[in-house]
């Protein structure tokens, strides 16, 4: 149990880091780019950045200081049950994601060739990605 308290510890370093690099990023475009409207997509980013951290910030902290939340947050995330669902869905999710970015790119193959390219270079992307994890994986277990 004292492995998972020093990975919430970690966490919560890890959100902090989030919100003054999401700040620092909010600060600069304001101050380079104040004429310039197209960045509010980077404004979004960052501020919604922000706001995720902050809540995953609020549970770690209030977790580290409650022990009865810490057990039901440690019994939650180390549930074999749990992880073997969380498992199959992020597996189903990252196939359907294949599949949408696939068909996505053989439909803008007559639209418009650019966005095929960039779907193509993303689905390249996204193979390598899984192969790095898989083979990581295969040597780690």
């Amino acid at each position: 149990m004292e492995e998972f308290r020093k990975k919430l510890i970690r966490n919560v370093r890890l959100y902090w880091l989030f919100v003054i690099f999401s700040v620092i990023g909010i600060i600069s475009l304001t101050i380079f780019s104040a004429k310039n409207h197209s960045n509010s997509g980077f404004s979004g980013f960052f501020g919604a950045f922000i706001g995720v951290s902050a809540i995953n910030l609020h549970k770690n902290r209030k977790a580290l200081r409650n022990e009865k939340l810490f057990k039901e947050m440690y019994i939650r995330n180390t549930d074999e049950r749990t992880v073997a669902i969380e498992r199959e869905a992020s597996k189903a999710a990252f196939y359907i994601m294949m599949i949408a970015v696939s068909i996505g790119m053989i439909a803008f193959t007559y639209l418009n060739q650019a966005v095929s390219y960039t779907l193509a270079c993303v689905l390249g992307v996204m193979t390598i990605i899984y192969l790095g994890t898989h083979i990581y994986y295969n040597k780690k277990m």
